[in-house]
């Protein structure tokens, strides 16, 4: 069903009918997060077409933000995937290539510094089955 509404957009969008593209989208990534999560390869898109509608209304800010976590979770489709370098130019464009790459990395630094606390509470979680087990 997810598919089927992302191709939908893509044919809104590609026949010119912007509005209908965009509320589809809206709902696409909404309904992306809830049943695929946030890393996902359908939610990642879908972020990414959501930040181009936000710029599109000015909200470039939160255009940015959007666009930020999406590059940053490149591992998930690879640094070299076509939706990767998408999103890595559309930000150098946005803002320029120096804040872009300023941005990114402040993004990957303040994820590396905090991957240890995804760690911890899976080794929390993992104590705590073995316990019930025992």
């Amino acid at each position: 069903m997810l598919a089927r509404k992302d191709r939908l957009a893509t044919i809104y969008w590609n026949k010119g009918l912007v509005r209908e593209s965009e509320i589809l989208e809206r709902e696409l990534f909404k309904e992306s997060i809830q049943k695929l999560g946030q890393r996902h390869s359908l939610t990642l898109k879908c972020k990414y077409s959501v930040a181009v509608i936000l710029n599109r209304h000015g909200r470039e800010a939160e255009a940015i933000q959007l666009l930020v976590e999406t590059t940053n979770n490149e591992e998930v489709l690879g640094p070299f995937h076509e939706n990767t370098l998408t999103s890595i130019g559309t930000l150098s464009e946005w803002c320029g290539a120096d804040k872009a790459i300023s941005m990114l990395l402040e993004a990957q630094e303040a994820r590396d510094k905090y991957s240890h606390v995804t760690v911890a509470w899976e080794s929390i979680v993992n104590l705590l089955q073995q316990m019930e087990l025992g």
